[in-house]
């Protein structure tokens, strides 16, 4: 999946294991600086808004590779840019996720329907015949 972002292009796949085990805790990084930033008390606004933005390129650094975020954010300091860019990564890996999500429900039902988790499937035939002995 290509995400364009402030002129960038930048490659995702939400569906690639490789690509998750790094994407996944950069997420969570990022997620936490975030909310860090937001509970810092002791400083000035700006200084909130610069490290805010840090773990915003650091993310994109971590994930995309070295200078993503300077192709990105070309040295802007503009809290709701980086905000927003961080906001397109995370509805495009939802919109991957939900069709994940729709293909694995309409398998789990086709299966369903099928006998797969019915039990059908080792069920087997039974032999209902008596024994042959005259024991019933």
């Amino acid at each position: 999946m290509n995400i364009e972002i402030n002129g960038a292009t930048l490659q995702a796949d939400f569906m690639d294991a490789d690509f998750m085990e790094i994407f996944e805790p950069e997420l969570y990084k990022v997620q936490d600086g975030v909310n860090n930033c937001k509970a810092m008390k002791d400083c000035s606004v700006a200084a909130r808004y610069k490290e805010l933005n840090r773990c915003v390129e650091d993310f994109f650094d971590a994930v995309w590779g070295a200078g993503t975020s300077g192709t990105i954010f070309e040295g802007s300091n503009h809290v709701m840019r980086h905000l927003e860019a961080l906001g397109e990564i995370n509805a495009a890996f939802k919109a991957e996720n939900k069709q994940l999500s729709d293909a694995s429900n309409k398998y789990a039902q086709r299966q369903y329907k099928n006998g797969f988790y019915s039990g059908q499937r080792h069920q087997g035939k039974r032999n209902k015949e008596k024994p042959r002995n005259g024991r019933t």
